[in-house]
């Protein structure tokens, strides 16, 4: 049980650390003075103002937004990339809620060891397979002028099945 606790406590700083770390840039926020060239859609989308419940339906669905990028690609890429980190850090949260629960109220007895074994693989399984499962569902983009570049900037809604 006590292995099984510390390899979650490293599973969970892991996810964290790489959160953290994709979150910080040197980047600054877009100023009031910069111009929207284009857009996807004559309005932003809701969605990317106010991301949609999580639980919505048969699939839990996450909202990822990029920075500022020079290539529309390259804006693409970190949104997908936010979707993913938003995603795994909620599979962690029910992974470690559904072990609490599976685990309250046992004995110290080889069943209640060999379930614990049991969740531990089934994290690893999940954090292992999370980019396979999710499926992209809308893109909104935007094409920003700032000063003299010319600056991508794109928002994803992904799924991700409930049954995974």
């Amino acid at each position: 049980m006590l292995k099984f606790r510390h390899l979650t406590q490293i599973f969970i700083l892991l996810l964290l650390a790489s959160f953290l770390g994709a979150c910080a840039s040197n980047y600054k926020p877009v100023p009031a003075g910069d111009k929207l060239l284009w857009s996807s859609d004559d309005n932003r989308p809701g969605w990317t103002v106010t991301p949609p419940d999580v639980d919505a339906g048969e699939s839990h669905v996450f909202v990822g937004q990029s920075l500022l990028h020079g290539t529309e690609r390259a804006a693409r890429t970190n949104a997908e990339v936010d979707a993913s980190a938003q995603a795994a850090s909620f599979l962690s949260r029910q992974v470690k809620r559904q072990y609490t629960q599976n685990s309250s109220g046992g004995t110290v007895e080889k069943g209640i060891q060999n379930l614990n074994v049991d969740v531990q693989d089934q994290v690893e399984l999940s954090a292992d397979q999370i980019m396979d499962k999710l499926s992209v569902e809308e893109w909104y983009l935007e094409h920003w002028q700032q000063g003299k570049e010319k600056l991508w900037k794109a928002f994803v809604r992904v799924r991700l099945p409930k049954s995974i």
